[in-house]
């Protein structure tokens, strides 16, 4: 992958599948006390409308109680909360994980 697409995200490679990966982070982020708010599974919606994807999910997940006050200073936060993680398939079969540095500062 070009890096220059990479910068700002953090990145890395899991040795599991996408869906397994996708629970995995899901059942930690839950277990840090974060909210769950959706799970996009871009390829199954892909296929519903007849295009082919390598599998490719997003986590929607944030903590209100943190989130909230970041907002009321700082409204236009909103537009990068909740944060999200991209879990996807290359074409190389290898999973990797993308996550907004943004979301962090």
């Amino acid at each position: 992958m070009d890096n220059s697409l990479l910068a700002g995200l953090f990145h890395w490679y899991s040795p599991y599948d996408v869906a397994q990966t996708a629970r995995q982070l899901e059942d930690a982020l839950k277990v840090q006390g974060f909210t769950i708010f959706t799970h996009f599974d871009h390829s199954r919606a892909a296929q519903e409308v007849g295009y082919q994807m390598l599998p490719t999910e997003v986590l929607v997940f944030g903590n209100p109680k943190g989130g909230t006050p970041l907002m009321l200073a700082a409204p236009t936060l909103a537009i990068d909360l909740p944060s999200k993680i991209l879990i996807r398939q290359d074409k190389n079969l290898t999973v990797e994980v993308f996550f907004n540095r943004r979301a962090l500062k």
